[in-house]
């Protein structure tokens, strides 16, 4: 178990000013319809639909001020129903390189490194199509040819093979599937009900029901970017109710609902849901674990939000000067983490340093085996490379401004969580671990690597 430190508020939001970010909007002059915004999970883009004339097009952008790009013209973006709908019609891949979507021609893919627009089937009717993570293939409804029921397919997202049905007699409503790993998650009625199923790709297999008595009308499931969890939307006591269910437990918890209306759900990968509600008028709220209404608009309507992994951005559609426009909240920036130098030799094992994004959180943390053990943490803004005195082998890597004493769990581990704003964008520095080992030499002292971090 690794032991959580969390490093004085002093060492890093002291050193700049750190005003409260607000809401920005994304795009303008979109025309009508809704905007469908899709955040990646691990890139700063942001995709939506406008009609900047008489037909839907395709836009990303980022959210560090740089201008919106239309990545597609004459592409009649199709949304569903008319110009409203509250299922994404579009779907981004992780790394924001690849989207999907679709129009009369069919279902395309549309490659922003390789400058492709690929249509990968000849599905136009409401095909709702999903990426994988990796952007490598999707899925999406269709008619079945013989009962004209709507299925799922699945197909690669370069379209060199013909789509493969998944799903058969699946009856009335829309599937809304949506690709995880190697599960599809998706509905279908049980009933007079709707309730959500998963089909496992490497077994070729449909397991039961995931749910039960979740009343009339969409379910809206999707998984959580791990693919360890299932959010979606149930009725429970005459009320849309947005739902996490554990997949490892098979529980399931409501988050909050509304008077009416759809929740639109949608988890990050820390525990975080993001929903609209209607209890006063349509928001969109962040379950951290207690309600934060991120914005209660000022008009109804649907926010139909969207979160990247770690819940640092939050999109959403919200109605701007008369129309439907893109808003977005970045809460923070992640870091790139980078070591340099050459951690000492402990009594026994080794020293290594590991990193990782929790929420508004970057940990930085050192793992041994020498048990509980003093260790300090030290942060700087400039490397250095000086040796230890009696450490033959250990170097002092940053000069500190601040350092903090801590214990190491029995394991060897420890850790400190710094909290990341959208301030700190641009913003670098150093750390370095140092673990108190008296039998590694005459000083007692074993140095990590050091750690370089940029707020990107």
């Amino acid at each position: 178990m690794i032991r959580p430190f969390a490093l004085p508020s002093f060492c890093l939001t002291a050193l700049l000013p750190l005003a409260a970010q607000a809401p920005q909007v994304l795009s303008s002059s979109s025309g009508p319809g809704t905007r469908h915004p899709v955040v990646a999970l691990d890139a700063d883009a942001v995709a939506w639909v406008a009609m900047p004339a008489s037909g839907r097009e395709l836009y990303v952008a980022a959210t560090d001020g740089s201008p919106p790009v239309q990545l597609t013209t004459g592409a009649n973006v199709r949304v569903g129903h008319g110009t409203f709908d509250q299922w994404s019609p579009i779907s981004i891949s992780d790394d924001g390189n690849v989207l999907a979507y679709w129009n009369p021609q069919g279902v395309h893919v549309l490659d922003r490194q390789a400058n492709t627009d690929t249509v990968v089937s000849s599905a136009f009717l409401l095909a709702f199509p999903r990426l994988a993570g990796d952007g490598s293939r999707l899925v999406y409804q269709d008619n079945d040819p013989i009962t004209g029921d709507h299925e799922v397919f699945l197909v690669d997202s370069a379209g060199t093979n013909p789509p493969v049905q998944l799903t058969q007699n699946s009856g009335a409503g829309r599937r809304l599937p949506f690709l995880r790993g190697d599960q599809v998650l998706f509905q279908k009625p049980v009933g007079a009900q709707m309730e959500l199923f998963v089909y496992d790709l490497v077994t070729s297999t449909l397991g039961p029901a995931l749910t039960s008595g979740s009343g009339g009308g969409n379910r809206h499931g999707r998984f959580t970017p791990a693919g360890d969890a299932v959010v979606y939307e149930a009725v429970v006591g005459d009320e849309q109710t947005a739902m996490v269910l554990d997949l490892a437990t098979m529980t399931a918890t409501a988050i909050g609902g509304g008077s009416s209306g759809a929740r639109m759900p949608q988890g990050d990968g820390d525990g975080q849901v993001v929903l609209q509600s209607t209890v006063t008028m349509p928001a969109v709220e962040l379950y951290d674990p207690t309600i934060a209404t991120v914005s209660a608009g000022s008009r109804g309507g649907n926010r139909l939000p969207s979160l990247d992994r770690h819940g640092q951005l939050i999109a959403w559609q919200e109605e701007f000067q008369g129309q439907l426009e893109v808003f977005v909240l970045r809460r923070a920036w992640p870091a790139m983490v980078s070591t340099y130098g050459t951690a000492g030799t402990p009594s026994t094992g080794s020293v290594q340093v590991f990193d990782y994004e929790e929420r508004l959180d970057l940990h930085l943390g050192v793992d041994t085996q020498l048990g509980s053990v003093g260790a300090v943490f030290a942060l700087g803004f400039q490397q250095t490379n000086l040796p230890v005195n009696g450490a033959p082998g250990n170097s002092q890597l940053v000069i500190p401004v601040a350092s903090l004493f801590l214990l190491t769990d029995p394991q060897g581990d420890a850790e400190i969580a710094i909290r990341l704003s959208p301030n700190l964008l641009g913003f670098g520095f150093a750390a370095q671990f140092a673990v108190l080992d008296t039998p590694a030499n005459a000083a007692g002292i074993v140095t990590s690597q050091g750690l370089a971090v940029l707020i990107r």
